[in-house]
C-alpha cells in the first residue's frame, strides 16, 4: 500500500541521510545511493541504500565502486560507492541531491552481485 504524502525515490537516486557507523558507535549525515527497486520504494516505508564516501583511502570492500561521473551525480568530491547496505525509513531522508549515472549504477550492481556471491 502506498502513502500519498511519501516522496518518490528511485533506484540510483543519491540522497542525504543519517547513516550509522558499522561499529554502532554513532553515525553521521552522508550521501547514499538508493539501491532498492522502484516497486519496493513505492510499496514500503523504507529504502535500501548503499553508503557513499569521499574518503578514497577507505579500506576497499569487494563490490565497492569509484563513482566516475560524481560531478553530474551532485556530489562535491570524487567518491566511492560502498557495498555497505542499510535500510532506512523514507522520512529520515533529508533531501535528494542527484542521480547516479546509468554506467556507475550498472558497475556497482555488478560488483554488489559479486560481493553477495550471486
Amino acid at each position: 500500500m502506498t502513502t500519498p504524502s511519501r516522496r518518490a525515490f528511485s533506484r540510483g537516486d543519491i540522497v542525504y541521510v543519517p547513516i550509522g557507523f558499522t561499529n554502532l558507535a554513532g553515525g553521521k549525515l552522508r550521501p547514499a545511493v538508493v539501491v532498492s527497486d522502484d516497486r519496493y520504494n513505492r510499496t514500503t516505508p523504507d529504502l535500501i541504500i548503499a553508503s557513499v564516501t569521499s574518503n578514497l583511502g577507505a579500506i576497499p570492500h569487494p563490490g565497492d565502486h569509484p563513482i566516475v561521473d560524481w560531478q553530474s551525480a551532485g556530489l562535491r568530491a570524487p567518491s566511492l560507492l560502498q557495498a555497505k547496505l542499510s535500510t532506512v525509513a523514507q522520512p529520515v531522508v533529508r533531501r535528494k541531491i542527484g542521480r547516479l549515472a546509468p554506467q556507475d549504477l550498472a558497475a556497482f550492481e555488478a560488483g554488489l552481485r559479486r560481493a553477495l556471491g550471486l
